[in-house]
């Protein structure tokens, strides 16, 4: 075993108790060092059932502030309990990233926990382009310059140079947003249509006005085509509940309600492909009222549906 392996390894182990600490201590509200301990030395994580040193303890909890920005702070006037500072932040959905990942690794640690449960819980895979996720992550962190191989579903393959400035993952997949100066403009690319990744050794300035998160806030998944505008839904009061719990876009309200439907409004943009998509994946469920452009391609589309089953 080489020494990269085992610092590797090292790095794998140090990972998982930061994960074990903030899931447990996230999971408890407020935890006492001393039920910490126990609780670690009944994990899956400590095999020889070691106690954890409170030097070490004190150590993970500045590297997991360091990490992924979560303070575990210490309440003296309440028996010395520990508990995450802005912890509903980890709860609902404005966590991002930061949450997404801890509960990944916080449900793996638990399986490993639970191993007769492993064959119980099944999650979906992101088939493919994980490989370049961890270099992306390296370039956006140096703001490096990188070539990339990619070879398009209908085009020919080509190389190009980028400047990456964020990922998002939609429908199990992963999905560059990077600035292609040969054409001038912010292009998307799949990490699975990707062949090849290597670093050029130049820089670029990431623009400090640049927001990500904003960037496709007025869109459904990673098709920014067309405008944003108003569109409306009749929505079946069956789907209703479904929509209510899981919104088709962070600008969904409710306008209307009866007993057989609901009246659902957006601001996005209507010529995206993947809503398009998602629309006529509900149909039968739910009918556009507006705007009439967005109505009219729904149907036509509908109608060349129906003529391959004729």
């Amino acid at each position: 075993m080489n020494g990269r392996q085992t610092a590797k390894e090292n790095m794998a182990t140090l990972f998982n108790r930061y994960v074990w600490l903030v899931d447990t201590i996230h999971r408890r509200g407020r935890i006492t060092f001393e039920e910490l301990n126990r609780r670690w030395q009944c994990s899956a994580l400590n095999p020889a059932g070691e106690e954890l040193p409170r030097r070490t303890f004190h150590n993970h909890r500045q590297a997991i502030e360091q990490m992924f920005d979560i303070d575990i702070a210490c309440d003296t006037r309440n028996g010395y309990t520990y508990y995450i500072e802005n912890d509903c932040a980890l709860g609902c959905g404005d966590g991002g990233v930061r949450a997404w990942l801890l509960e990944a690794f916080a449900v793996n640690n638990l399986l490993s926990e639970s191993r007769g449960l492993r064959g119980r819980v099944q999650v979906e895979s992101i088939p493919s382009g994980q490989k370049f996720l961890t270099p992306l992550m390296d370039a956006m962190r140096e703001n490096a310059v990188v070539e990339v191989g990619y070879h398009p579903y209908w085009t020919d393959p080509f190389t190009t140079v980028l400047e990456p400035y964020f990922l998002k993952l939609f429908h199990r997949r992963w999905y560059l947003i990077a600035w292609n100066d040969h054409v001038g403009q912010m292009r998307t690319y799949a990490l699975d249509r990707i062949e090849s990744l290597e670093t050029t050794g130049k820089r670029f300035t990431y623009p400090s006005d640049f927001d990500a998160e904003g960037y496709f806030a007025d869109c459904f998944g990673i098709d920014r085509q067309g405008e944003a505008e108003r569109v409306v839904l009749r929505v079946s009061a069956a789907q209703a509940r479904f929509l209510r719990a899981l919104p088709l876009h962070a600008s969904q309200c409710e306008e209307e309600c009866t007993d057989r439907y609901v009246i659902f409004s957006y601001r996005l943009c209507p010529d995206s492909y993947d809503f398009q998509q998602h629309l006529l994946s509900l149909m039968g469920e739910v009918e556009v009222l507006a705007p009439v452009r967005l109505r009219t391609v729904i149907r036509e589309r509908l109608e060349a549906m129906v003529a391959l089953y004729w």
